[in-house]
């Protein structure tokens, strides 16, 4: 089956994670978001927001989740290691 499908529709106001470590998620999504100009709207004891994902200690676990962010080109993202902070060139 096709579907001609407009990509420009915005089909989700926001999603919400919930995670058992809040703090290690909160370094984790500033650390990958940095390089694609998506700052913390909000950060808090129990989570943070970026855009339109909600992280948060106070929701229930579940997984596992992939989530997939839109970059302006791959060098942004390219060589990206979450396990170390991520430089811009």
């Amino acid at each position: 089956m096709t579907v001609d499908w407009d990509w420009s529709r915005i089909v989700f106001d926001h999603v919400k994670i919930g995670v058992r470590d809040a703090e290690a998620s909160r370094r984790f999504y500033r650390t990958v978001l940095e390089p694609l100009a998506i700052p913390p709207l909000w950060e808090a004891n129990h989570g943070g927001q970026y855009a339109n994902l909600v992280v948060s200690a106070n929701a229930e676990p579940g997984g596992p989740i992939h989530v997939a962010f839109v970059a302006s080109f791959d060098a942004r993202v390219s060589g990206a290691d979450t396990r170390q902070p991520v430089r811009q060139a």
